[in-house]
């Protein structure tokens, strides 16, 4: 049975949507480099940013598998919701329709001992005239210092996002309140309208 992670739920999304490029060995990832993977759109993409404060829901747990094969022990929600955040270009989210997801769950442990995990993910960020902007990455969190980085790829959206492409980097810690984590990420963004032909 899983131990009680509730310290560990705080990072779970930024845990579990950071990635799995090393952007510390790879040259080519900067400021105003295309995160791969992503389909170059038919306009120049503009900067994004993105603030938000994440808070699980009840509901089924996921269980992450240890590196090594050894007996799982962390657990945490699948499903997260957004309690607050604004992205550029879409306004403050709407809370009751964003929210995050995740579908697999690994623990890197070393020498017996758990260093990080990470997990695949998917946010729908919703804003207040409905359009959004859909994202799909990695999470990673640390144990040694608590805070979690993630890759997340602009896979699509709706309304002036519909086709949106690009890439955001977030970075979190748990909330000061204890529930959830906040976090912030940059990126670059197809510009809201651009594709819609």
């Amino acid at each position: 049975m899983p131990r009680d992670t509730s310290h560990l739920l705080a990072l779970a999304l930024g845990l579990l949507l950071a990635g799995c490029h090393d952007s510390s060995t790879d040259p080519t990832w900067g400021a105003n480099a295309q995160a791969p993977g992503v389909v170059a759109s038919r306009s120049t993409m503009v900067p994004v940013t993105w603030t938000y404060h994440i808070v699980a829901t009840a509901g089924e747990l996921l269980t992450c598998t240890n590196s090594d094969g050894s007996p799982p022990w962390l657990a945490f929600p699948i499903n997260w919701a957004v309690a607050s955040g604004k992205m550029t270009h879409l306004g403050l989210l709407d809370t009751e329709a964003s929210s995050a997801a995740f579908s697999s769950c690994v623990v890197n442990v070393e020498g017996g001992y758990p260093v990080s995990a990470y997990g695949d993910g998917t946010v729908q960020l919703v804003g207040a005239n409905g359009d959004a902007v859909s994202l799909a990455g990695v999470l990673t969190l640390s144990f040694l210092d608590n805070t979690a980085l993630g890759d997340w790829t602009i896979v699509g959206g709706t309304g002036r996002f519909t086709g949106a492409s690009g890439w955001i980097k977030t970075s979190e810690v748990p909330a000061a309140d204890g529930n959830g984590s906040v976090g912030s990420g940059s990126g670059m963004i197809t510009p809201p309208g651009a594709l819609k032909d």
